[in-house]
């Protein structure tokens, strides 16, 4: 450990012993490894030991997000480190993808704060943020994967309804958006048999929205795979309260 050796390594795309004692939950020794990256290195190469890749293109964060270990995430989060939550892997999904789809519930709660309070600067403000950290903020919070996934779409097909009213109402997230087979939140609901516990909630948020034309547009829209509204999706499958329930909004 008296060396720089594994700080800065060549090779980009190497899972560092960051990766591993995150993945496995050692504490002490990922505390053992920020600190002597933060006494050898200076700032520009501790961002670069703290955002390594692995070969899948995850970071030391994403693997914390993923393993369910928001005291990791929040060392990773926090100054001096300021560890890149905006980082995605080679599927193009980023550290809310991964703890979002797996339920992980207060990885999400202290990953959407601290993203969502950041400044331009890149570390957390107590003032309100500039346009360009809200941007910044709202591509992470509907970032598509190379499938057109966002992480409302992942938790909308998991049927985990607080996650998806936090994403929406607590942070506006995009429900205009369609993956690579065309399909809506509302699809994906019916689709994963979820719309008895996300199609009511999901039709009375989008009906309280301001703008009553991209509703109809969400409500009329025809998926590529089958060419299906989400109304005509219920009514193949047999869901004919659902189906009910969407020609009562319009669809």
């Amino acid at each position: 450990m008296d060396g720089e050796e594994g700080l800065d390594p060549v090779k980009v795309d190497i899972k560092t012993a960051l990766h591993v004692a995150v993945w496995e939950g050692h504490i002490q020794v990922v505390d053992l490894l920020l600190s002597h990256a933060l006494r050898k290195c200076d700032k520009t190469k501790l961002a670069r030991f703290i955002n390594r890749r692995n070969m899948h293109g995850k970071t030391a964060l994403i693997d914390a997000a993923e393993r369910n270990r928001p005291e990791l995430m929040e060392l990773l989060l926090e100054e001096p480190f300021n560890a890149d939550w905006s980082v995605t892997d080679i599927r193009g999904f980023n550290v809310l993808h991964y703890c979002a789809f797996r339920g992980h519930r207060t990885c999400v709660g202290l990953l959407l704060r601290y993203a969502s309070s950041v400044g331009d600067n890149g570390t957390p403000s107590s003032s309100s943020q500039s346009p360009l950290s809200l941007n910044r903020f709202k591509v992470f919070l509907n970032q598509q994967s190379v499938d057109g996934v966002t992480p409302l779409l992942d938790v909308t097909g998991r049927g985990f309804l607080d996650l998806a009213m936090l994403l929406l109402q607590g942070y506006r997230a995009e429900y205009e958006m369609y993956d690579i087979h065309g399909d809506s939140i509302l699809h994906r609901c019916v689709q994963a048999n979820h719309d008895d516990v996300l199609l009511r909630p999901y039709l009375e948020y989008m009906a309280k929205d301001e703008d009553q034309e991209k509703f109809r547009r969400v409500l009329g829209h025809r998926n590529s795979s089958m060419g299906r509204t989400v109304r005509e999706a219920c009514e193949v499958r047999g869901r004919t309260e659902a189906a009910e329930l969407v020609r009562g909004y319009g669809g």
